[in-house]
């Protein structure tokens, strides 16, 4: 029997069917070894101040909306499945929405403009990027009390955790750097400086290589993905992907990544053990962030928007497609 596995990704549209977004979605590897699509896309709306429940094997809308507040970025289910995190941008709070429900369950207070976030691989902690306070804090994910802060550098957008969930990674933006943190002791313990414009990172699988994608600036777009050793935050490889490379996720086996181009327009697939591009996506609509969640979360009940079911395209197979320039979320 093969093995099976679930991964969420989640991918920030600056503009896609008018939900500014983050998406999520599972790949499940069936018997043939072909992929199949299972689970929850959960979508952040910028412009609403909503998320969004899409399943992502049908297209359609399964859950219905939940106001969080003023322009959420990112979010995130834990590996339970049972809460979903927010990192809401203009409200300086993190949204915790019960799954099953769709309710609004909770509002922490954050650092200035949080942005990215990740739930530690054993669901116990959650870590969020504070953009405009130049920190992280760490939650914890069952009685959501916050449980440090570390002051890591100039403008972190991502972060990532180790495997064995010791330490994180966080992308530095405005420094051009990861920064690795103990998390015991709630300190930076490296830092390695990456090409300009940093934005999402993931370790792989075997917490030895940790991956970063790098956007550049709007005046000099970045196109590199940096592989980075973790034991000693040296940069061991770089990689061209495409022109606005931005979010980065890797899958359970360690032997495909996912990365989006925000200028390009493309999901695009890299061969890990070759280091090398093995496939592009068309995904339009400047995707953004990306990251991964064990389980995906089941819905059966359609929900219509503006009277008609909700349809997202996401194409198995890779073209050519356009070069996706515009503004919108950028981290």
């Amino acid at each position: 029997m093969s093995r099976r596995f679930v991964a969420t990704v989640t991918v920030a549209l600056a503009a896609a069917i008018g939900l500014p977004a983050a998406l999520s979605f599972a790949l499940v590897e069936g018997p043939g070894g072909g992929g199949v699509l299972e689970g929850t896309i959960w979508v952040a709306n910028e412009g609403s101040d909503r998320l969004t429940g899409i399943d992502a094997d049908t297209h359609l809308v399964v859950a219905g909306a939940v106001l969080v507040g003023d322009s959420p970025a990112h979010v995130i289910v834990t590996p339970d499945g049972r809460r979903a995190f927010a990192a809401v941008a203009g409200s300086d709070s993190v949204a915790v929405i019960d799954v099953g429900s769709m309710r609004l369950e909770a509002e922490l207070h954050a650092g200035a403009y949080p942005h990215g976030l990740r739930p530690s691989p054993d669901g116990s902690t959650v870590l969020v990027a504070n953009m405009g306070a130049d920190t992280v804090t760490l939650y914890d994910a069952e009685t959501l009390r916050p449980l440090g802060d570390v002051r890591v550098g100039e403008t972190p957008v991502q972060v990532a955790y180790a495997p064995d969930g010791r330490h994180a990674y966080v992308s530095v933006n405005a420094a051009g750097e990861v920064v690795k943190i103990d998390l015991e002791a709630m300190a930076v313990a490296g830092r390695a400086a990456v090409p300009a414009g940093p934005v999402q990172v993931a370790v792989t699988p075997d917490g030895a290589t940790l991956l970063v994608a790098s956007q550049g600036t709007t005046e000099a777009p970045g196109d590199t993905l940096a592989f980075v050793a973790t034991a000693s935050m040296t940069v061991t490889g770089l990689l061209t992907v495409g022109s606005g490379a931005h979010g980065v996720a890797i899958d359970p086996t360690g032997r495909q990544a996912f990365v989006t181009t925000t200028r390009a327009g493309e999901l695009v697939v890299v061969d890990l053990e070759r280091r090398v591009v093995a496939d592009r996506i068309p995904v339009g609509g400047e995707p953004n962030g990306v990251s991964f969640s064990p389980l995906a979360q089941e819905h059966e009940r359609q929900v219509e928007i503006f009277g008609r079911p909700l349809e997202l395209e996401l194409p198995l197979g890779g073209s050519e497609g356009g070069d996706g320039q515009g503004g919108g979320h950028q981290h």
